[in-house]
């Protein structure tokens, strides 16, 4: 339905805006979810069984997750039941972080991170005036990589995690959408040409990142608040959210 509609949290919505599964083949598809009002921005757990997601369950934009089963409901990870909207960003291969952005009248878009573990104090990892989105975790879970505009256009870092030690500037001429090779040898963004790169890294004894190279152009919209594409294990193949131009001839109205 196309049809916008506003709810409680505040947040404009398409109505019943749903998450789905689907296998890598293109086939299976099904819903996960039935909030009838809003649920987006879906990350797997490391397992696989367990999808966190944002949704609108009450008078706020909350985190909850569901197995990939449906053997239960959807259960709350985050409840805020009022501004400031959360949206999860990435999972840790351990399992014990849940990375996510919030929203903030002050500081604008900060990345926070939910351990699953303990008392399950929430903690920001990167907070300024400035926005920060798109934060995901290396797969040893030391390091994460988000998008900053604090200079002035949106470009990639790194920062040690969860140690907030040093930061590493990774685009040189703007970057948004940072994904991590699964042996986080290589890092991707795409630029503001379309074009995907890629940067050889060592996450060693400490950070060190080589200058940004371009693999190929892509249709990817870069105005978005998550990644539009995903990166195979070995980084040699790319899954991109990208528009298929129509076959339909065009029509001249005289």
């Amino acid at each position: 339905d196309s049809t916008k509609q506003k709810g409680k949290s505040g947040f404009s919505t398409r109505h019943a805006t749903e998450i789905y599964l689907i296998r890598a083949d293109g086939s299976g598809l099904r819903r996960l979810t039935f909030s009838q009002t809003y649920a987006g921005s879906p990350v797997w757990s490391a397992d696989g069984r367990v999808v966190a997601f944002a949704s609108e369950h009450g008078s706020g934009l909350d985190i909850y997750q569901r197995p990939v089963n449906q053997s239960e409901p959807d259960q709350p990870l985050l409840k805020l039941n009022a501004p400031p909207l959360v949206f999860p960003a990435d999972w840790s291969s351990d399992g014990r972080y849940l990375m996510y952005y919030r929203t903030d009248p002050k500081s604008k878009n900060d990345v926070w991170v939910l351990p699953l573990f303990g008392e399950c104090k929430p903690f920001a990892v990167v907070q300024s005036e400035f926005n920060e989105w798109q934060a995901q975790f290396s797969p040893d879970g030391k390091w994460i990589a988000y998008v900053s505009d604090q200079s002035g256009i949106p470009q990639v870092y790194v920062q040690a995690f969860p140690t907030q030690t040093g930061t590493w500037p990774i685009s040189i001429a703007g970057g948004i959408q940072p994904r991590w090779r699964r042996d986080g040898n290589e890092l991707f963004y795409l630029a503001p040409d379309r074009k995907l790169m890629a940067v050889a890294v060592k996450t060693t004894a400490t950070f060190e990142a080589e200058s940004p190279r371009p693999l190929f152009e892509t249709t990817l919209d870069a105005f978005q608040l998550r990644q539009t594409y995903a990166v195979s294990n070995d980084g040699k193949r790319f899954l991109l959210n990208a528009m298929i131009e129509s076959s339909v001839p065009p029509l001249t109205v005289v």
